[in-house]
């Protein structure tokens, strides 16, 4: 699997970071971003 976020649809809410904060972090602005070396969910069974 390969995970992206669609910074079209991203709202900032934070729940990506919330549900797995092993994959998912926010940037300065509130929004999703993948931690390096995470692109593939980090073996997180959250990560669909």
């Amino acid at each position: 699997m390969r995970i992206g976020i669609d910074k079209d649809t991203c709202i900032g809410a934070g729940q990506c970071a919330l549900t797995a904060p092993g994959v998912f972090t926010q940037d300065d602005d509130g929004y999703s971003t993948l931690r390096p070396g995470r692109e593939d969910g980090g073996g997180s069974a959250l990560v669909r």
